[in-house]
């Protein structure tokens, strides 16, 4: 296939083109379905979600808001996207709220960036009302529920001559979006992006990946992350494609059910619990094991073989999803290939909320691989700096190098911060903090974080993430995470933290180790592990790291391991926070 080649899409440089222009070319499509209650489904057209978005804006103007920074804080649901483009198109300032931060964090956002107003979910309204005591100044709060009431009067205001919205002018090179990133190492900064850097991202993806306004996607990753919002939000709006909210994680099979996407946007973590279902689900069945064996080579054939033998799975995901776009961890190589013989086509990608997010992809056009991400996105600049004494030095094709980039996709800075921005900004290149090779193919490999990297006294270096990967291909490792201890001599030795599948582990104890039982009911239910649990554990995970040693050279093996009771912490995206500080009690003593 011709890595060249590009769909035609019209360009744009502002939400509000974006808006114009999918109410004027899909005006009567649906642009969202939910569930406003159960068993009650909604769909609001292209056309109505405009109206409600020159009313809205027109509510918000006559409060006094023109020019001020807004919160959007709450799950997914149609009102989020409806403020979101709102405020941006004719309005303020968005700055999307993460729900699951804690009260103290939110404060230290509402301060830094100089907050007016929060628009709230009504369910999670109440961790705002203790905000008061945390801030310098408390913003106004307007919870969701009083959205319907505010498009009304802002539609009579309207009737009565408001012209607002068609008043109200947009820079598109100018801060439009504030967002603030989790991250995996603790302060968040406010990330400020404008709507052309957005726009550009949103565009360069449609010119590779196909989308139609026949198809939907269901929501599911929270919106205050850029990853969703683009991908699974702005993106579809853009092309007239609809989009379902889904109701919850535990619901989410019913929604597929209901909504019957033709495509997700996902993270490894979502894809892997989807995949665990399926396996056990198919194996449990007679002949399931073999079934399922000779399905997996058949398919390698054809994607048309996969949905014709994994018919059983495209009816459970609604029997139209045919589209995964993955992104902000690596996808473990045995899903992605399972995933693609079942019939799906798995879309792997890479990027951060300072690239608006996208910075290289999987395309339609050029063979996708498990292992790698892609190339980047057109009109996206990228290349691979040396680290250490080198940094100054781009790497050769195929050495590991720091990516960064450079094109409209890249940030204006960090908010407030110009010493952490001119940190990473140099020359118009942002310098991610990450590592990737460029392999023979011409796609990238991402190799971890620069920071995450354990280098011996000898200056040997060892990506933590291909260590995790090695392991996680192990039946009885959910979770790993790789990193440097000391040795006492002065040098760094690879040490594991593991999360055990302990619904695996146990099937298995209880197959092998006759006896055994009260142990592991014992654990199950109380966490106490005797200590004949203790050396089971002990002799099946050295096992697992004496599997993994062989598999590399020796300066990379694994000396020290360390087994957890429960899973890691994570970010709302579900990537593991490495810089947690773990007790004692996080862990399993072994023996």
């Amino acid at each position: 296939m011709n890595s060249e080649l590009v769909y035609n899409v019209p360009d744009i440089r502002s939400f509000r083109e974006l808006v114009a222009y999918s109410t004027e070319k899909y005006g009567e499509r649906i642009a969202f379905t939910f569930f406003k209650k159960p068993g009650d489904i909604e769909t609001i057209t292209y056309k109505e979600t405009y109206a409600d978005i020159r009313a809205l804006t027109a509510y918000l103007n006559s409060k006094g808001y023109t020019g001020s920074h807004i919160g959007v804080y709450g799950k997914n649901c149609y009102e989020w996207a409806l403020t979101y483009l709102s405020v941006t198109c004719g309005v303020g300032v968005v700055v999307p709220i993460d729900k699951e931060l804690k009260v103290q964090d939110i404060a230290a956002i509402v301060d830094n960036s100089e907050l007016e107003l929060i628009i709230c979910h009504d369910d999670i309204k109440d961790n705002l009302d203790m905000l008061s005591n945390h801030v310098c100044r408390m913003p106004q709060l307007m919870p969701m529920s009083q959205i319907e009431a505010a498009v009304a009067e802002g539609r009579k205001l309207i009737a009565q001559g408001d012209c607002s919205y068609e008043n109200h002018r947009v820079d598109p090179d100018e801060m439009s979006v504030i967002l603030y990133t989790s991250g995996t190492t603790g302060s968040q900064k406010g990330v400020m992006l404008s709507q052309h850097n957005i726009c550009f991202d949103i565009v360069a993806m449609r010119k590779r990946f196909m989308l139609r306004p026949e198809d939907r996607v269901l929501s599911i990753l929270p919106l205050h992350h850029t990853y969703e919002c683009t991908a699974g939000f702005l993106t579809p709006y853009y092309t007239g494609a609809s989009i379902a909210y889904c109701t919850s994680l535990r619901q989410i099979m019913n929604d597929f059910a209901t909504f019957r996407p033709t495509h997700i946007v996902a993270v490894p973590l979502l894809l892997e619990s989807f995949h665990s279902n399926i396996v056990k689900k198919v194996k449990k069945t007679k002949l399931g094991s073999l079934q399922y064996n000779m399905g997996i080579g058949a398919s390698q054939l054809s994607s048309a073989i996969g949905k014709i033998l994994f018919s059983q799975i495209h009816a459970a995901f609604g029997g139209r999803l045919r589209g995964i776009v993955c992104g902000a961890a690596a996808l473990s190589p045995v899903i992605f290939n399972d995933l693609t013989s079942f019939g799906f086509k798995v879309y792997n990608g890479y990027g951060l909320t300072e690239t608006s997010p996208v910075v290289m992809m999987h395309n339609d056009f050029k063979r996708r691989y498990a292992d790698d991400v892609g190339t980047t996105l057109l009109g996206v600049q990228v290349k691979l700096m040396g680290t250490g004494d080198d940094s100054d030095k781009e790497v050769q094709p195929g050495e590991v190098g720091e990516i960064a980039v450079k094109g409209k996709n890249v940030m204006l800075g960090y908010y407030k911060d110009p010493e952490a921005t001119a940190k990473v900004m140099v020359d118009g290149w942002f310098y991610t903090g990450d590592l990737a090779l460029y392999n023979e193919r011409g796609d990238y490999q991402i190799m971890g974080r620069i920071k995450n990297v354990i280098v011996t006294k000898n200056g040997k270096k060892i990506f933590p993430e291909e260590m995790e990967a090695l392991l996680e291909k192990n039946r009885f490792v959910k979770e790993s995470v790789i990193y440097g201890s000391d040795s006492g001599d002065g040098d760094s030795v690879v040490t594991a933290k593991i999360f055990p599948d302990f619904d695996e582990l146990n099937k298995y104890l209880r197959q092998n180790n006759p006896g055994i039982e009260q142990d592991i009911e014992t654990a199950e239910n109380d966490c106490v592990y005797s200590d004949k649990y203790k050396a089971c554990l002990t002799q099946i995970f050295k096992s697992v790291i004496k599997d993994v040693n062989r598999s590399v050279p020796p300066y990379r093996y694994i000396h020290k391991f360390h087994i957890r009771k429960n899973e890691f912490v994570k970010t709302t995206t579900r990537k593991i926070k490495r810089n947690i500080e773990d007790t004692e009690t996080d862990y399993i003593i072994l023996s």
